[in-house]
C-alpha cells in the first residue's frame, strides 16, 4: 500500500512538472519543425539554430532557407540588445545593460563584439564601484574624524566613559582600520588625491610611516623653483644672506628653495649650500624657542597666545612633530574650555587666561 501510494505520488510531480515546463518532457517526442518554431517563438535563437544543426545532413539541407531566416532574426535581436544596452549605458545604467547583453547572449549565436561590449562594461562597472567605494570612504572617515574630536571634548566632563553617547575605544578601532584603507587607497592616486588621503589617515591615527610619506608628497606637488639666470645668482644670493642677517626667515626659507642649485657655478653652489644650512640652523633654534615660549604661554592658561605662537613657528616648519601635536593639543583644550563658558560670559578678553569655569 506505501509503495503504491508513492508511486501515485511520484507520478503526479512527474505530471505537474511536465505541464509547469511546457511539456519539457515530451519535448523529445516532437516533431524537429515543431520545436524550432516553438523556440523560434521564445526567442531562443540559438536554441533553434542548434536543433536544426542535429538534423540528418538531407534534413538540415531542405531547411536552408528557413534557417537563413532565423540568422537574419537573430542577427536583429543581437543589434537591438546591442542599441537598447547602448542607451542604458548612457543613462548610467550599466547594470540593466549587462543584463541586457548577458541575456542576449544565453539566447543567440554567439558574438564576438557582444562579448567585447560585455567586458567593457563590466570593466566599467568595477571601476565605477571602486570609485564610489573610495569616495564613501573618505566621507566615513571625514564623519568619523569629527566624532573623534567631540568625543575628545566629552570626555574629560564625564564622569565615565559608560556615559559618552559612543565607545571612543571602538571608533578608534574602527578609525585605524580605515586609515589602513585610505592608506592602500593612496597608493595608486595621483599625489594630490594621495595626499588628501594620507591626511586624513592621519587624523583618525597618527603614524610616523604616514607622516613621512605625507611629507614626500608636499615635496614632490610643491610649483618648481623659477631658473635663475647665472648673472642674477650673485645678487640672490646677498639677497638669502641678508635675509639670514635681518633674522627674516620666512624670506631666506623663499631664497633658498627659489634659487636653482643647478645653474649656479661651484663657487656660488658651495655659498649657497653654506646660507641654505645657517637657515635651518637659525630656523631650528628660533622653532625651539617659540615651541617652548607656547609652552609658557599654555602652562599659565593663555591659549591663545600659545596657539598663536605655536602658529608662527609652523610657518617656519610646517612639518615639526611637536609642533604640530602642541597645536593639535591647544586647539583641543581651546574647545573644551570654551564651551563651559556660557553665551553671557562674552569672548575672552585679550591676554586674560582662559581657565574653566567652576
Amino acid at each position: 500500500m506505501i509503495r503504491r501510494r508513492i508511486r501515485y505520488t511520484l507520478l503526479a510531480v512527474l505530471l505537474a512538472l511536465a505541464t509547469l515546463h511546457g511539456c519539457a518532457l515530451l519535448e523529445p517526442l516532437q516533431d524537429p519543425d515543431t520545436r524550432v518554431d516553438r523556440l523560434v517563438a521564445e526567442g531562443e535563437y540559438r536554441a533553434a539554430l542548434e536543433t536544426l544543426d542535429a538534423l540528418p545532413d538531407e534534413e538540415r539541407a531542405a531547411r536552408k532557407d528557413r534557417r537563413e531566416t532565423i540568422e537574419a532574426r537573430a542577427a536583429e535581436a543581437a543589434e537591438n540588445a546591442l542599441r537598447e544596452a547602448g542607451n542604458q549605458a548612457a543613462e548610467g545604467a550599466v547594470g540593466r545593460a549587462l543584463d541586457i547583453l548577458e541575456e542576449a547572449d544565453a539566447r543567440l549565436p554567439a558574438s564576438e563584439e557582444r562579448q567585447r561590449r560585455i567586458a567593457e562594461l563590466e570593466r566599467d562597472r568595477r571601476t565605477g564601484l571602486s570609485a564610489l567605494e573610495r569616495r564613501h570612504r573618505v566621507m566615513e572617515a571625514q564623519a568619523l574624524a569629527e566624532r573623534l574630536r567631540l568625543l575628545d571634548i566629552m570626555q574629560p566632563l564625564a564622569r565615565d566613559d559608560d556615559t559618552l553617547p559612543e565607545n571612543i575605544d571602538d571608533l578608534r578601532r574602527r578609525g585605524a582600520r580605515i586609515a589602513a584603507e585610505l592608506d592602500r587607497d593612496a597608493r595608486d592616486a595621483a599625489p594630490e588625491t594621495a595626499l588628501e588621503r594620507l591626511r586624513l589617515a592621519r587624523e583618525l591615527e597618527p603614524d610616523p610611516e604616514r607622516d613621512r610619506r605625507i611629507a614626500e608628497l608636499e615635496a614632490e606637488i610643491r610649483p618648481d623653483p623659477e631658473p635663475v639666470n647665472q648673472e642674477d645668482s650673485t645678487a640672490l644670493l646677498d639677497a638669502l644672506e641678508r635675509a639670514l642677517h635681518e633674522e627674516d626667515l620666512i624670506a631666506a626659507r623663499q631664497h633658498c628653495r627659489n634659487i636653482a642649485t643647478d645653474r649656479l657655478g661651484d663657487s656660488a653652489r658651495d655659498r649657497h649650500d653654506a646660507l641654505c644650512e645657517r637657515w635651518e640652523e637659525q630656523r631650528d633654534a628660533h622653532t625651539a624657542e617659540l615651541l617652548e615660549q607656547g609652552s609658557a604661554h599654555y602652562a599659565a592658561g593663555r591659549i591663545h597666545d600659545a596657539l598663536d605662537t605655536w602658529e608662527r613657528a609652523l610657518e617656519l616648519d610646517p612639518e615639526h612633530a611637536g609642533l604640530r601635536s602642541a597645536r593639535e593639543r591647544g586647539r583641543r583644550v581651546l574647545e573644551r574650555l570654551e564651551s563651559l563658558r556660557g553665551p553671557a560670559d562674552g569672548p575672552e578678553t585679550p591676554g586674560e587666561p582662559l581657565r574653566p569655569a567652576p
